[in-house]
């Protein structure tokens, strides 16, 4: 959602797009991003609290993880 016009939003997802691109990411990766909240995914949510929440272990996941302990 946004405030800003219809072509000045579309303008700026195609310009993250190209940009995307270069990286050789996956096609189209701000949908993907889209379906994490649907209520039909059980497994794994994107949370309104900033990050990645497994809802079969009732946890936070970890979005980096440390190095092994020596």
């Amino acid at each position: 959602m946004s405030s800003l016009p219809y072509d000045k939003v579309a303008a700026s997802l195609q310009s993250l797009e190209a940009c995307i691109r270069t990286t050789g990411c996956i096609e189209n990766p701000f949908m993907y991003l889209s379906f994490c909240a649907l209520t039909v995914i059980p497994e794994i949510r994107v949370t309104e609290r900033g990050g990645v929440f497994e809802v079969d272990a009732f946890a936070d996941v970890p979005l980096f993880s440390s190095p092994p302990k020596k």
